[in-house]
């Protein structure tokens, strides 16, 4: 561990797809450099013709504080996982260094070995969800600043306390809420191995703060007037077996350009970015049953069609959607909403982790007031997506977008898909992994709810998607 007037080496664990990130948050931290308080080092450090293993191995096992920068790629990337990640917590465990996980990009966390430990920014919403980055990666920097001082001072957990009475640095952006439990004596307390003083401090954190993390900005929805009432469902005579599965992502065709109802539009991707540069007026990891904005959405907690196995269940990773009992095409999907209205004119955004089926995004949603939706579905097995219209119980392809093969350029990330849907007037825009695909014209609904629908695979039963990091902006605004 650090010591006195020593610096404290900081370790960066990190995937080459993140290095612009890498070098953000290396860029905030190096006023610390700079007063002699840290040595960070990362792979670029190695020199031209040194041996690159051993000399990652070699400062891995030196470092005081290793940052994980965590990302779906890191995650699928063996190399980082096994050679640094395993080790990185082996030391953590044995008290040797600290280990701090920095969500970069929305990545799920089921099953990993970190999963329990604090992560930064505190409010876990991962760096490239936030309005400024530059914001996110200075509260990082902020929260590593007192996490840096602690171990260089060797100071013993009751003595670090007092580091965390003044005042935080205040965030800027709309995540503003901060996560009280103090991050340096959670490290120094599991380098300890105090884990009961670990669950004492998350349980007061528990304590006081009920309702999560993350709060609406600002909304002028109110909740319909209408009770809400079960939603029954409505058979489907298309499966995806229909669009003929090809292996592979198709390339667009050559010269071919985006049309929106057969006209041309100037860019997508410039609409997206002005849209995304709008603050969310509803952002919510989907992973707090009792977040106050997660209540206020009103979205379901009980099956939406028990008679298939469907069900809507919020556990700590987020919002998981279930069929197990399903027809064997696609017909009886389970429905989870939210029963708030969505702006007329809106980008939303989910991040989907789809196990097993077909899953997708309802928006224009006219639950729980009537029978009526958009949706906008993929089916990772055989690379395709479709949107369909649900007009009075008419379930059919939106002017002919059934089952389409996603283009070449959208990113591929395993099953986990960021879907965006821009919807301004009667002008529909559509997006996989931040990547245009689609867009078209429909005047069947102008405003609606959102939700979430999983259906099972042609010739299966069942079918399971897990839902998080959602939000809404107002693009009237």
């Amino acid at each position: 561990m650090g010591q006195t007037n020593k610096p404290v080496t900081i370790f960066f664990s990190y995937v080459e797809q993140d290095a612009q990130l890498r070098t953000k948050l290396d860029a905030q931290l190096l006023p610390l450099q700079r007063a002699g308080s840290i040595a960070s080092w990362h792979d670029y450090h190695i020199l031209a013709g040194h041996p690159r293993s051993s000399e990652i191995n070699r400062h891995l096992q030196e470092a005081d504080l290793i940052l994980l920068l965590i990302s779906p790629d890191y995650i699928s990337s063996g190399d980082h996982y096994d050679s640094e990640m395993l080790k990185a917590l082996a030391r953590h465990q044995k008290g040797e260094a600290c280990v701090i996980p920095v969500l970069l990009r929305p990545t799920l966390l089921t099953g990993t070995p970190f999963k329990e430990l604090q992560a930064l920014p505190r409010n876990k919403v991962p760096v490239t969800l936030w309005t400024d980055q530059d914001e996110a990666f200075y509260t990082i920097a902020a929260d590593i600043s007192r996490v840096v001082k602690a171990l260089a001072a060797e100071k013993p957990p009751e003595a670090i306390k007092g580091l965390w009475d003044g005042p935080e640095p205040e965030p800027r952006g709309k995540h503003s809420k901060r996560v009280v439990v103090p991050l340096v004596l959670l490290c120094l307390l599991l380098l300890l191995g105090t884990s009961s003083g670990i669950w004492f401090l998350v349980s007061q954190h528990a304590a006081n703060n009920p309702h999560g993390l993350l709060s609406r900005v600002s909304s002028t929805k109110t909740q319909p007037a209408v009770a809400p009432t079960q939603r029954t469902q409505q058979p489907s005579t298309k499966t995806a077996a229909d669009a003929s599965p090809t292996a592979g992502r198709q390339p667009p065709a050559p010269g071919a350009s985006p049309t929106a109802g057969g006209q041309p539009v100037s860019s997508p991707s410039v609409l997206l970015a002005n849209a995304e540069a709008i603050s969310p007026v509803y952002q919510d990891a989907l992973n707090n049953q009792a977040n106050t904005n997660t209540q206020q959405e009103g979205w379901d907690t009980a099956s939406s069609n028990p008679a298939v196995g469907a069900a809507c269940a919020f556990t700590s990773d987020g919002y998981e959607v279930n069929l197990s009992n399903g027809d064997t095409g696609l017909a009886n999907p389970s429905f989870c909403q939210a029963k708030q209205p969505a702006p007329a004119n809106t980008l939303i955004e989910v991040t989907m982790n789809i196990s097993s089926g077909t899953a997708g995004l309802l928006f224009r949603d006219q639950y729980p007031n009537s029978w009526g939706y958009y949706v906008f579905i993929l089916y990772p097995t055989t690379d395709r997506y479709a949107i369909y219209l649900d007009a009075s119980n008419n379930y059919a392809p939106l002017n002919g977008l059934d089952w389409r093969q996603i283009p070449a350029n959208v990113p591929a990330t395993g099953n986990i898909y960021t879907l965006q849907v821009l919807a301004q007037g009667n002008h529909l825009y559509f997006y996989i992994n931040k990547t245009y695909v689609t867009d078209t014209k429909d005047t069947t609904y102008s405003s609606g709810g959102i939700g979430f629908v999983c259906y099972n695979a042609p010739g299966s039963k069942s079918g399971q998607a897990l839902f998080t990091a959602v939000s809404l902006r107002d693009l009237t605004k």
